[in-house]
């Protein structure tokens, strides 16, 4: 826990002098910062849960992540979760990935993926480096790239052709943008 004094900020260690364990590694901790809607206490909290992996903590760092349309809460307990490295954060991840709500706001929730076997989700990462913004692409095709298994072939080929077909649409499209570039240059007269 952390104090403001003036300007310096000094942090509390919240130990327990018994069991040497921090009382901030209490999940209704969490909850009562969630409840009270104090989002910078409860960061603080789900930060000390992933440093700590504080497995106990998964199935509610799983709900809030599931429930939460925080996108900055969201991506503090993907990273938490990450951190703990708990196999069965991997779904909730993926399912973020899918949910438009998060279009825009993804590259942290693939640096959490990152930790886990994404393997069999190429064709979501395919499509990431297709659609996605910048940092999402580029995280995507840097996950991608860090596969170190081998993958069916005919995955592959399906990624490959996804592919293909948008670089087919991108040079229709560099064609019909020239073409409206020569049209406004005819404009000058």
């Amino acid at each position: 826990m952390k104090h403001q004094k003036g300007s310096l900020i000094i942090k509390i260690p919240l130990v327990n002098q018994q069991t040497g364990k921090g009382d901030i590694m209490d999940v209704d901790i969490l909850r009562k910062e969630l409840k009270n809607n104090n989002i910078d206490n409860a960061i603080r909290v789900i930060e000390e849960f992933g440093e700590n992996k504080f497995y106990e903590a998964v199935p509610y760092l799983i709900k809030c992540f599931e429930d939460t349309s925080n996108h900055k809460l969201r991506n503090t307990i993907a990273i938490a979760l990450a951190d703990i490295g708990d196999q069965s954060a991997l779904k909730p991840i993926i399912n973020a990935l899918n949910d438009p709500k998060t279009i825009g706001k993804r590259g942290t929730l693939l640096y959490a993926l990152g930790f886990f076997d994404y393997s069999p989700y190429i064709e979501l990462l395919t499509n990431l480096i297709i659609s996605g913004n910048f940092e999402e692409s580029r995280q995507s095709l840097s996950l991608l790239e860090s596969i170190d298994i081998n993958i069916e072939h005919e995955v592959i080929d399906e990624c490959t052709k996804e592919i293909s077909k948008d670089i087919n649409k991108l040079e229709e499209k560099i064609e019909f943008l020239l073409e409206a570039i020569d049209i406004l240059e005819s404009l000058k007269k």
